[in-house]
């Protein structure tokens, strides 16, 4: 179930999202439609407490947004439209946030994550194509 009631978010003095309430019951089917900048993803990343609101509450399976644990965060599916890393982001700083999401997270096999992710994230010499010119001695 999801429960929102007056929720806000200003970025300075842009307003994304202006008394934004809606009460989805358990085993409901719901979706958000609009334009682009309709502050539909401003308000999905407030649920999952991605981004903080200005004002207002806002619930996600009976619990305070901003209080959302592993029990709950285990129940909900969620992708991003924009699913780079900013680039302030490192793959560990990402990867300890998604341990929340996944009960049975074994830490043994998050540094072999990392460095699969942060070596797709290195200059382009890694990434180089192999060399279509003969090597000395080839015909």
């Amino acid at each position: 179930m999801l429960r929102t009631e007056g929720i806000e978010k200003r970025y300075g003095g842009v307003e994304a999202l202006a008394g934004f309430t809606l009460d989805v019951p358990a085993g409901s089917v719901f979706a958000l439609i609009g334009p682009n900048g309709a502050g539909k993803t401003t308000a999905i990343k407030v649920l999952m407490n991605l981004l903080q609101a200005t004002a207002g509450r806002a619930e996600v399976l009976g619990v305070d947004s901003r209080k959302l644990g592993p029990e709950q965060l285990a129940q909900i599916g969620y992708v991003s439209e924009d699913r780079r890393l900013p680039d302030w982001m490192k793959a560990g700083y990402f990867f300890s946030y998604c341990k929340e999401f996944y009960p049975g997270w074994r830490d043994e096999d998050l540094a072999g994550l990392i460095r699969l992710f942060e070596r797709a994230r290195r200059p382009a010499e890694f990434h180089e194509k192999p060399s279509t010119q003969p090597r000395r001695g080839a015909r």
